[in-house]
């Protein structure tokens, strides 16, 4: 993806391990983060203030989601619909740090 031609101006990772593998590898290509290119990852592990710069991540709250499986699971196994379950609705936040920036002109 960095060597791409035009590169991106953006990454939006799936989970932050992802994300902190493109901080390294933007490092190693000299590419700036976040004047060049903005990474963003998912999960907002605790680790996240602790890498360079800090990674913004959309974070998730586990204790919902955890809560939400576990109903529904119930819900699956007393009428056994194991197909038919509905998708989780979990209120999600992006948490802004210093990976991300307004892309370059």
């Amino acid at each position: 993806i960095l060597r791409m031609k035009p590169r991106p101006t953006a990454l939006l990772c799936t989970n932050d391990l992802m994300a902190f593998g493109a901080l390294r590898a933007a490092h190693q290509f000299n590419v700036n983060v976040p004047k060049a290119l903005s990474i963003i990852g998912f999960d907002n592990l605790p680790v996240c203030d602790m890498v360079t710069p800090p990674l913004s991540s959309v974070d998730i709250p586990r204790r919902d989601m955890a809560s939400h499986m576990f109903r529904m699971l119930m819900k699956a196994s007393e009428s056994k619909q194991f197909q038919k379950l509905p998708t989780p609705q979990i209120k999600t936040s992006l948490k802004l740090r210093a990976s991300t920036a307004r892309a370059p002109r």
